[in-house]
């Protein structure tokens, strides 16, 4: 679960190593976690406003 967590955050660009300690404190909740993370960020980047 660290690993799998871990990854998904790094392809994100968050930080590895944060992410794989915060899911080996808490494995399953961190997966969740980071989910929920990547979702928000990727609302934010579709709500930006374009200036050309």
């Amino acid at each position: 679960m660290p690993l799998m967590t871990a990854f998904m955050a790094y392809n994100h660009g968050r930080s590895f190593w944060r992410w794989f300690g915060i899911g080996c404190c808490l494995p399953y909740v961190s997966l969740f976690v980071v989910m929920f993370v990547v979702r928000r960020d990727k609302k934010q980047l579709g709500a930006a406003p374009v200036v050309a």
